[in-house]
């Protein structure tokens, strides 16, 4: 989280692999393995000090809130991130 976390502090973007349905709120989980899903990570939230979230673009979100510039809290990212992706420069 805090290698991703400078990559974006750095102007760099991330495309992570995450669960789309933590992603996305879903209440009803398919799958709880954290990966099969490509999303952008563009920007980040400190507050206090710490990463409070990230700043996403997650086209196959199902409502606005989750689909362009979409904010996901810091224990719900954590939860579905696979701890990979590419950084691009």
């Amino acid at each position: 989280i805090h290698e991703l976390a400078d990559n974006i502090y750095n102007k760099r973007f991330v495309i992570a692999g995450v669960n789309p349905g933590i992603i996305r709120f879903d209440k009803k989980l398919k799958s709880k393995k954290k990966s099969g899903h490509l999303v952008l990570v563009f920007g980040l939230s400190i507050k206090d000090g710490k990463i409070n979230g990230f700043y996403i673009n997650n086209p196959s979100g199902r409502k606005s809130g989750t689909q362009k510039k979409a904010f996901i809290p810091i224990e719900t990212f954590i939860k579905a991130y696979a701890e990979r992706g590419l950084v691009l420069e």
